[in-house]
């Protein structure tokens, strides 16, 4: 109210001031209450006046330092999955590769086979021919050697005796082969029983530890026996002038008795 009574009395010296002629025609305006509300416009006011009555425009404050951070919103919920996108269409095929160069045909497989065989009895003072007791073959190939091996029983009656066993050895396929053969024989008295006891060891293909070289067809494998015949089947063999032993055998001679022999094969391929 008071800066309206204030406003008011400018006005009414500005209008004293401004207004030499309202003032000869009419009467001097001292008071505001002498003034109605809506009587005097700012059109009734001379340029000057309506200058006076605009007053001096206050200074711009200087902004304020801005505030720190606010701590962050509470994270919203998820919203929901998206439709799934439509299948792309299909590539096109790309070009066919060139071939290959061929690989190194592979070996046929090669084996290193042994059959064991027995003789029993003889016609006319002449040992009867040795028939296959048993086989035993392996693969060839192996880095370290390829063994086989393994064992039987027979019977050598005193109507059959003396009795022979012996060895021969091959390989088929592209691969030749050299072969240590190991033989160990058991024996037990055809008339008494009672255990076995060895009678008699064969240790490579001569005494002084020798391989047989192998090809395609079968051939006899030599067997070194030491230095004497175990068995005591009245065998004789020649000296060996190497090591003072004797010469390896064809075949180990047995008296009557039962028999397990046991073999061991080592082929070494090449």
């Amino acid at each position: 109210m008071k800066k309206g009574i204030t406003l008011l009395g400018v006005l009414v010296a500005m209008l004293a001031v401004t207004s030499g002629a309202f003032a000869a025609h009419h009467y001097l305006i001292t008071s505001s209450s002498q003034i109605k509300d809506g009587a005097v416009s700012l059109s009734d006011l001379s340029p000057a006046a309506r200058q006076a009555l605009q007053g001096n425009r206050g200074e711009t404050s200087a902004a304020g330092q801005q505030g720190p951070a606010g701590p962050a919103g509470a994270r919203g919920l998820e919203g929901p999955a998206g439709v799934n996108g439509q299948k792309g269409d299909a590539g096109t095929p790309g070009a066919k590769g060139d071939k290959g160069d061929p690989g190194t045909p592979a070996k046929a497989d090669s084996y290193g086979i042994a059959d064991v065989k027995v003789s029993r009895g003889q016609t006319n003072g002449v040992q009867n021919a040795p028939a296959t007791w048993a086989t035993y073959s392996t693969d060839l190939g192996s880095p370290v050697g390829d063994t086989a091996g393994g064992s039987f029983r027979f019977t050598c009656s005193p109507t059959k005796a003396p009795c022979t066993v012996g060895l021969d050895a091959y390989t088929v396929g592209t691969r030749t082969a050299k072969l240590y053969p190991r033989m160990l024989i058991y024996r037990q008295d055809y008339d008494n029983f009672g255990p076995s006891t060895e009678c008699e060891y064969a240790d490579g293909t001569n005494n002084n530890g020798g391989q047989q070289t192998l090809t395609g067809s079968a051939a006899t494998t030599p067997l070194g026996i030491g230095g004497s015949f175990d068995c005591n089947a009245g065998q004789t063999a020649l000296p060996d002038p190497t090591n003072g032993g004797l010469m390896p055998v064809d075949s180990i001679t047995v008296p009557a008795g039962y028999y397990d022999v046991w073999t061991t094969l080592s082929f070494f391929a090449s």
